[in-house]
């Protein structure tokens, strides 16, 4: 399989498509709801945007999906408790607690496949983490001019 070669994004004309693409976030797959919709561009922000591939995209929309629910299970059990009353008066424990492990796992599983680990970010290098870091800056920088736009504006 070919290496895939990436572009250097210390050249100027790269810094310029850095900053003309790093607001164009990638659509997920498919159709989430509110809250997984904010987890999800959370995911995509996380990494360089043209190193997402299509599967990588429906992983990141699954994760998102799991982390709403792991969120959800986490909710249930703060509200009711590590273990229940059944019907016969006995202490059982809250089905929630098998779910939220469950639903802990599949979402390392989804982290590690998208490399979204602590570990695997170290591993990746300083070339990566300095790509990144490229495009979190020029998506501050563009921030920062829409506030002030904004204040010249209003």
């Amino acid at each position: 399989m070919p290496k895939q070669e990436r572009q250097k994004k210390s050249t100027v004309t790269n810094l310029v498509n850095t900053f003309q693409t790093v607001n164009i976030l990638p659509k997920p797959p498919v159709l989430l709801d509110e809250e997984e919709m904010i987890v999800f561009e959370h995911l995509v922000r996380s990494r360089e945007v043209s190193t997402w591939s299509d599967h990588d995209l429906q992983m990141a929309a699954n994760l998102a999906q799991t982390q709403v629910q792991f969120q959800g299970a986490m909710d249930s059990i703060k509200k009711h408790g590590r273990t229940l009353i059944n019907e016969r008066g006995t202490p059982v424990a809250n089905p929630e607690c098998m779910a939220l492990n469950q639903l802990g796992s599949a979402i390392r599983a989804f982290t590690s496949q998208l490399g979204l680990s602590a570990s695997q970010r170290g591993v990746a290098g300083n070339k990566q983490k300095t790509r990144n870091e490229t495009e979190r800056n020029a998506r501050s920088i563009l921030n920062q001019v829409a506030n002030d736009e904004e204040d010249l504006v209003g």
